[in-house]
């Protein structure tokens, strides 16, 4: 069972590939919330991105749930408002939540609480729970409202829990924070050979943090050299290790601004 809070950010661990970069299991790997930043009552955009190396099949529920005294933030709002049970697309899914109406002093940025939740179908019975509620607009699971306790009766493998603040601000648009833009510097290769060391460099451009940006290199074969690079000056210099055995690998890196933003790229090399 992985809890990803907002990443699971490990320490580098010598020359080859990481064993920490490696998916094996089912993982959230990533939850870009659009925008980061926005004023209390407003409605953002979550995609979530679910990895499957086992093919096992996934259900996902996200929801909204800033804790206070008693309950969430969010439990005046609609229920369709703060929870959903996307369809998946593949690897995606994704959910519009609205964040909690607060007061908030002029310039004061505090963080709404968003919640996901990834099992194998079957696995996990509040999920239903979740799909059940939305149909007949009952009330909100109580087995989502401390979703800490809620994992101590999930098996170990086959679920994948996450949490992504979302910033909350009476600040200007212009001033608000923004997720970060990944580009691969140059094209991924169709192919790799067995055991092939690829330098795997990026640009990542964000107008609305300097020196904060981290990047996290994640495959389905193979591994990155480290668990975790640096961003500096816009560019991070990234090293994937194919694996000694053929087949499709995918290949993901997501970065992460230190408030809120985030971004996931996403590709795909054939091994021979």
């Amino acid at each position: 069972m992985r809890i990803l809070a907002p990443l699971l950010l490990l320490t580098a661990c010598g020359m080859g590939p990481s064993d920490e970069t490696l998916l094996d299991e089912l993982r959230v790997i990533g939850a870009v919330i659009e925008p980061p930043e926005i004023a209390p009552g407003e409605s953002v955009d979550v995609t979530a991105t679910v990895v499957d190396p086992l093919e096992a099949g996934m259900e996902l529920v996200i929801w909204a749930c800033t804790p206070t005294t008693g309950g969430c933030a969010e439990d005046r709002l609609p229920l369709a408002e703060r929870l959903a049970v996307p369809q998946m697309d593949g690897n995606t899914g994704t959910a519009t939540l609205r964040t909690p109406i607060v007061p908030l002093p002029e310039d004061t940025v505090i963080s709404g609480i968003v919640w996901l939740l990834a099992c194998e179908p079957g696995l996990c019975d509040v999920i239903e729970d979740a799909r059940a509620a939305l149909a007949d607009d009952s009330g909100f699971p109580d087995a989502l409202r401390n979703p800490v306790t809620l994992l101590q009766g999930l098996p170990l493998t086959g679920v994948s829990l996450a949490t992504r603040s979302v910033g909350l601000s009476n600040r200007p648009e212009s001033e608000r924070n923004a997720n970060p833009v990944i580009t691969l510097t140059a094209p991924l290769p169709e192919t790799v050979t067995a055991e092939e060391e690829l330098d795997f460099p990026l640009d990542i451009v964000d107008d609305t943090v300097t020196d904060a940006l981290v990047a996290v290199g994640l495959t389905t074969g193979g591994g990155f050299g480290a668990p975790l690079f640096d961003v500096f000056e816009g560019r991070a210099d990234l090293v994937y290790f194919a694996p000694d055995q053929s087949g499709i690998v995918d290949l993901y890196v997501i970065v992460e601004d230190g408030d809120g933003g985030s971004a996931v790229w996403t590709g795909q090399t054939t091994v021979e």
